[in-house]
């Protein structure tokens, strides 16, 4: 799901030893189920820990058990709050069984539990190293749904191919975006000019209000749990859209576009600044805690109070570093110091350090080191030994 770069053959014969009833050939789709956060906080905020993993082990059991109404057996649990399923979807109908599946899981869930759920669903994929991106798809369509509203909450993640491998939506946003993070003004006019110039191009009027609409709320995904007072010139919705729909053009809505998007940048710009250190500190703290877990981009935005794109920009600013190469860095870094501890054997290493395929861990260690892990110890051994010993080895 996460730190798996095997390949297709490696992934399918650890399946089969394992009996998961996944294959290559057959489309699938990923489904991500968590918790609203307000559900979450008010439902298990305050139980100790050994209760939350109670409760959490009979809402999986309860997520199984609908599922496997469906014929769905390939479910298991990833965060505290965080429940997965891959789906077979062969058929012409799967998008209707898809959210047949997921109104059916929210309305089970409520009943039984009490609890309010979102949930994301991937595009469909083919052949088991996308499982890991399709997951990523499903947990992105949970923050775009989240977004929209908690009325609307289910999303389902699908991306139409225009020939060159993105669509103008994902352009804009990854553009636009990027840019908004980057604090570069003249890099957020520029992304919004190609993107109006690519909506001139579209066929109707609605297609085209649509994506304008679109482009308007595009920045409110960088500030999800972030304070109304905090959030500049997006602290209201409601005006913001109201002045939107006034306009009377596309040059207008061009305008309006970018003096908001300026606005944001620089407001963004300037309140980062205070509390960035602190939040990178955190991270760190999290990292070097936590390392031997599955760490993930998401769940350390969730821990700071940050979106996943956010977190990556401000970390990459603060170190140099992702932070994936950060999180990299540090376990390699624990596994040398396990290393050199001789009573621990060279497999426990890479599960002490948070990797779960020995030989991905054995690959990646050479590909840091320039050694494997058993050369890097042999050497620990060999410099550890005593100087006359190894003089009377050389004579």
């Amino acid at each position: 799901m996460q730190n798996n770069d095997e390949s297709e053959e490696d992934i399918l014969q650890s399946i089969e030893f394992l009996g998961i009833p996944l294959n290559s050939q057959t489309h699938y789709a990923v489904l991500v189920l968590r918790l609203q956060p307000k559900s979450k906080w008010l439902t298990m905020g305050s139980m100790p820990e050994k209760d939350r993993i109670t409760f959490s082990m009979a809402l999986e059991e309860l997520f199984a058990r609908v599922l496997a109404e469906y014929g769905v057996n390939v479910v298991f649990k990833g965060r505290l709050s965080e429940y997965i399923a891959i789906l077979d979807v062969e058929h012409d109908e799967y998008e209707e069984d898809l959210l047949s599946v997921a109104e059916h899981l929210q309305a089970r869930i409520r009943s039984e539990m009490k609890l309010d759920t979102m949930i994301g669903i991937s595009e469909p994929f083919r052949g088991l190293r996308s499982v890991r991106s399709a997951y990523a798809n499903a947990c992105e369509a949970i923050s775009r749904c989240y977004l929209i509203g908690k009325d609307i909450p289910i999303s389902i993640k699908k991306y139409e191919d225009d020939g060159s491998g993105r669509t103008l939506r994902e352009q804009a946003e990854k553009e636009i975006c990027d840019s908004i993070l980057n604090g570069d003004t003249a890099a957020v006019h520029l992304a919004l000019e190609r993107a109006v110039a690519g909506i001139r191009a579209l066929p109707g009027e609605d297609e085209q209000q649509n994506f304008m609409l679109f482009l308007l709320l595009l920045p409110t995904r960088l500030m999800t749990n972030m304070r109304t007072e905090n959030m500049g010139p997006y602290a209201s919705h409601l005006k913001l859209t109201a002045s939107f729909l006034q306009c009377n053009s596309l040059g207008e809505q061009e305008a309006m576009l970018a003096s908001v998007y300026e606005d944001l940048t620089l407001h963004l710009q300037k309140m980062s600044t205070p509390h960035t250190n602190t939040v990178i500190k955190r991270v760190r703290e999290i990292i070097a805690a936590q390392y031997m877990e599955q760490l993930s981009v998401t769940s350390l935005a969730e821990a700071v109070y940050l979106t996943p794109t956010y977190l990556c920009v401000l970390f990459k600013q603060a170190t140099g570093k992702t932070i994936n190469e950060y999180i990299t860095q540090e376990r390699l870094n624990k596994a040398k110091e396990f290393l050199a501890q001789t009573n621990i054997h060279l497999y426990d290493v890479c599960y002490k350090v948070g990797y779960l395929s020995p030989s991905y861990f054995s690959r990646l260690f050479k590909k840091y080191t320039g050694q494997t892990p058993g050369e890097y110890r042999e050497n620990i051994m060999l410099n550890a030994r005593p100087a006359a010993e190894k003089e009377a080895e050389q004579l």
